[in-house]
């Protein structure tokens, strides 16, 4: 199996806690740009691995992202 890509790898040990974080909050612990986070949690959210608030301004991962990569 490959490796994901360091980006979303970065966003998804971020998310791993269950716990909601502020797009920001993604982008200083991973050192991207904020066009590139958020392209990334659009991507996480759009396949189910990530879920929004109702303001969309705070995402964490999913309960079946969580237990699909656990293993990992």
């Amino acid at each position: 199996m490959k490796k994901l890509p360091s980006k979303f790898e970065g966003i998804l040990e971020l998310l791993d806690d269950g716990r909601f974080h502020e797009l920001d909050e993604l982008q200083e612990g991973t050192e991207l740009n904020k066009n590139q986070t958020r392209t990334i949690v659009e991507f996480l959210t759009e396949y189910g691995f990530a879920e929004t608030n109702k303001r969309n301004d705070k995402v964490r991962i999913s309960k079946a992202a969580k237990k699909l990569l656990a293993p990992l």
